[in-house]
């Protein structure tokens, strides 16, 4: 009898939701500490000792004004942080000194210290970071990436402000050690921001912080996979009451029958603890915080075995209460099961409904991040300058020579028709800057609407399938500005834009000049161009679109630029000029063989991925849609397993009429009636009220879920059931 196996095929779906309960689980405690891990950054500017004043309804041109202010109180420290709401990535601004930094610190472990800060602050290259700020290449230490958190990067204060475009924000002050510092401090900021004391001090409105659906969603699936293993429980007890009866009478208690049917999903459980625990603190990115966090995993482990066997209980207390005598007859409380069963099934169904009608905002930013993230891919192998040496052209930098320059167009012009040799920059003049330009009278003539403007060579062009005439090309080549003006602008704004080119783009040839066709002529052509495919506008910010179908472009060469172009050649970041295709064009051109050529190779270019660039924005992005991808796919597994729990608990009750309808010639439908009208009912209940949400996406997931539980009720019902039933005969 030892060797009795109680306990069929049933026992692997039954292990499998013991897995996923311990999943569950873990991911509500790395939730929650997820939570605690951003309380530890958010103490930066809601600790204790601190000073918190408000600059509101400041323009960015008092950045500087403002900075002074700062600069003037050395042995400050100021913080200010912005959260993007779409990447979840905390960025903060800081400056001043490293000695009032309250550093942070999570499970006894610092995270950013004092001595990194002054990494950072002591740092004079632009846009450094702690943590990657849209990627790694700037940064100066990595802060770790955690599960179910924000991102968190700190730069420096004027960078910050940059990266926002913004003065304005919540700031915080450590060090103010008296009200007299406090008093000059206040003072000094409200004569550059002509704000009164009082309103540095008080903010206009509070935000509150919401944790979201998250763990509401993971709750509701705890619940659902509890209701589903009780019911499973119980079906396997169930199915061996007629054991429970002969063994009973042969002198066998009901603990031994337990055990003998349960212990192996209560080992399983405790065999998950390790493997679990340990996989969830190295992927979840605790590791790289505190060894302490592994001990909370192995403590939701514990919680997931007790759950087991608190579960396991009841099912057992509830079917063995039936008498032994009523089990043999195989009578038990089909009933209840099916109602608990049911309920199950019906809130989980419920769950997706209301889950896939909340999904259609959700959904249209991870298909955006997609595009954005398949966009990037198309040019993360690209190469583009991130180092230049001084070398000996110490004049060049200082301005008194412009022989760098000089040097750098001339190997540009010598590598141009390499077609994996690219110019491509962008410029997104919005309407801030258009306004600017118009209030301060840089220019005379500004348009009125925002534009990308876009300088990419003939090379890019081609590479990104933009076919323009041969002739435009040889124009721009001999030394004429070609811009291609997007044909949707209306005439008035189309001659705005054509007056702001010329007015921006002319110039007067200086002597220490490079020479150019253009310098001479100042010659311009603009095209109405048709647009047939929207264009990649190198953009790294999350908040704006990645393609636009209405850009203007200027086809630059080597001869129709003007300085502005022809000394930006050795630029050095994400927007750089140059760009080579792949690393072979890069080691080809950049050799000292090469360079040495053009008396360059002193200046020793550095240049790397554009994937060093971005891989920052990427993880924000993977993150957004693998969480949401994670939580569909997780409610559905949920929701087919209930599904074969009543399936498996309809054939266990059954059988008899199973078996007499099989031998009579019924086919699936009059066997199935009932349960496949149940179902069909709740899909079609599902479908009309997420129809009238309006909800798209929601509308297609219902039906792929009504069409995949269908199926998989019809296969597992439909397999070896001749099989099944001539057994259950052979039992009788």
């Amino acid at each position: 009898m030892k060797n009795t196996q109680f306990v069929g095929k049933i026992r692997y779906l039954t292990f499998l939701l013991v897995a996923i309960q311990g999943i569950l689980l873990l991911l509500m405690a790395t939730f929650n500490l997820g939570q605690s891990y951003n309380n530890a950054w958010n103490e930066l500017q809601y600790s204790q000792n601190k000073y918190t004043f408000y600059i509101k309804n400041n323009s960015i041109n008092k950045k500087e004004e403002i900075l002074n202010i700062f600069d003037e109180y050395p042995d400050l420290f100021i913080i200010t942080s912005k959260i993007n709401n779409e990447t979840e990535h905390q960025l903060f601004g800081i400056i001043g000194s490293k000695n009032n930094f309250p550093e942070v610190t999570a499970f006894d472990h610092t995270v950013i210290s004092k001595n990194d800060i002054e990494l950072l602050t002591e740092n004079r290259k632009e846009l450094v970071t702690i943590g990657a700020f849209n990627g790694s290449i700037y940064s100066v230490k990595n802060v770790p990436d955690i599960f179910f958190s924000n991102n968190h990067s700190l730069v420096n204060l004027s960078d910050y402000m940059d990266i926002t475009k913004s003065v304005n924000g919540v700031y915080t002050v450590y060090g103010i050690s008296n009200e007299s510092i406090e008093r000059n401090f206040l003072k000094d900021l409200s004569r550059v921001t002509n704000q009164s004391v009082d309103s540095l001090k008080f903010a206009n409105s509070g935000t509150e912080n919401e944790s979201g659906l998250v763990p509401i969603i993971l709750s509701c699936l705890i619940v659902l996979t509890l209701l589903t293993q009780f019911t499973l429980f119980v079906s396997i007890a169930i199915s061996n009451l007629k054991k429970f009866g002969n063994l009973t009478l042969l002198g066998w208690t009901k603990a031994t029958i337990s055990k003998q049917i349960f212990s192996q999903f209560i080992v399983f459980s405790i065999f998950l603890i390790p493997l679990l625990a340990l996989t969830f603190w190295l992927i979840s990115g605790w590791k790289d915080v505190s060894l302490k966090v592994l001990s909370q995993f192995f403590l939701v482990g514990i919680i997931n075995v007790v759950l087991i066997l608190v579960i396991i209980l009841i099912s057992t207390l509830v079917v063995f209460s039936i008498k032994p005598v009523d089990a043999i007859k195989g009578k038990f409380p089909t009933l209840a099961l099916y109602f608990i069963g049911s309920t199950g099934y019906i809130l989980l169904s419920s769950l997706l409904v209301v889950g896939s009608i909340y999904l259609d905002s959700p959904m249209k930013e991870v298909t955006k991040n997609v595009e954005i993230r398949e966009q990037w891919t198309s040019v993360s192998e690209y190469y583009t300058l991130r180092d230049v040496n001084i070398g000996n052209d110490i004049s060049t930098v200082s301005g008194q020579s412009n022989e760098l320059n000089q040097d750098f167009f001339n190997w540009y012009r010598s590598i141009r028709k390499d077609p994996s040799v690219f110019i491509a920059t962008t410029d997104y003049m919005s309407k801030d800057i258009l306004n600017f330009y118009r209030e301060n009278e840089i220019y005379k003539n500004v348009p009125d609407e925002a534009f990308w403007y876009m300088t990419y060579s003939p090379n890019y062009l081609r590479e990104i399938g933009i076919e323009v005439d041969d002739a435009l090309i040889n124009e721009a080549e001999a030394g004429t500005k070609v811009f291609l003006i997007p044909d949707t602008l209306s005439k008035k704004e189309k001659s705005k834009v054509e007056a702001f080119l010329k007015e921006s783009e002319s110039s007067e040839y200086n002597e220490s000049d490079i020479p150019t066709s253009f310098n001479e002529k100042n010659k311009f052509k603009f095209i109405d161009f048709k647009y047939n495919t929207k264009v990649f506008n190198w953009s790294h910010d999350p908040e704006q679109d990645i393609l636009t179908n209405n850009p203007v472009i200027y086809i630059i060469t080597p001869e129709n630029m003007a300085f502005r172009q022809s000394e930006s050649l050795r630029s050095n970041n994400l927007n750089s000029f140059i760009k080579f295709k792949d690393k072979d064009t890069a080691d080809k051109y950049t050799s000292k063989e090469y360079l040495s050529k053009y008396n360059l190779s002193d200046n020793k270019l550095t240049f790397v991925k554009v994937e060093e660039y971005i891989d920052g924005l990427q993880k924000d992005l993977t993150q957004t849609i693998l969480w949401f991808s994670g939580a569909i796919l997780g409610a559905l597994l949920l929701s087919i397993l209930l599904l074969l729990s009543l399936a498996y608990v309809y054939r266990l009750s059954n059988n008899e009429k199973l078996y007499v309808s099989k031998f009579l010639g019924f086919d699936f439908l009059k066997m199935y009636t009932l349960p496949l009208i149940s179902i069909l009912f709740i899909w079609t209940i599902n479908i009309i009220v997420v129809s009238l949400s309006g909800s798209k996406i929601g509308i297609i997931l219902i039906i792929i879920y009504g069409i995949i539980q269908l199926s998989i009720f019809y296969f597992y019902m439909t397999k070896n059931d001749t099989k099944q039933l001539l057994l259950s005969i052979k039992e009788k």
